[in-house]
């Protein structure tokens, strides 16, 4: 898979990387986020693009659009919108888990001229792939509320066995 981007300035094509995981377990097993890093770099680096930045939300959610190095790439991205090509993620439930904040997000760049490219995603601008990601946004959303009852109910669960 690859993505074309025309560079804004110079003759290479700059990204921003943004990589999350939801949980500190993830962040002390260290596989998850190194992974994520690991072939977003890659990704550019075959692409020939260079990475102006790396953000990273360790132990973060991402049904809410505050966390901390998300707020940082936000402001990159405004910041350096005359430079910056696109935003590299792994998958956009990385960046977001509810359809209201992806839509903002991806307008957010859309009006600077800043691409999200989803390594696992469609990265395509027709009406049929936008269609597709409103509705992959639909999805994440859907699973991250799944999750937070599954986990609400072990928890409840296991409260009620003493632990």
């Amino acid at each position: 898979m690859s993505t074309q981007l025309e560079p804004k300035l110079g003759t290479k094509p700059k990204v921003a990387v943004y990589a999350r995981v939801s949980t500190m377990d993830q962040v002390d097993t260290g596989h998850s986020l190194q992974v994520q890093e690991s072939k977003m770099l890659d990704y550019a680096s075959r692409n020939g693009w260079d990475v102006l930045e790396i953000f990273r939300d360790e132990g973060r959610s991402a049904r809410s659009i505050n966390r901390p190095s998300f707020e940082a790439l936000l402001d990159f991205c405004d910041d350096r919108s005359e430079l910056l090509d696109a935003v590299l993620v792994q998958d956009t439930s990385r960046l977001c888990r509810n359809v209201q904040d992806h839509l903002e997000v991806k307008a957010f760049l859309r009006k600077r001229e800043i691409k999200l490219i989803s390594l696992e995603g469609n990265n395509d601008d027709t009406d049929e792939a936008q269609f597709l990601d409103l509705i992959i946004a639909g999805v994440n959303e859907l699973e991250s509320k799944r999750t937070s009852r599954k986990t609400k109910r072990i928890m409840i669960s296991m409260f009620e066995e003493g632990f």
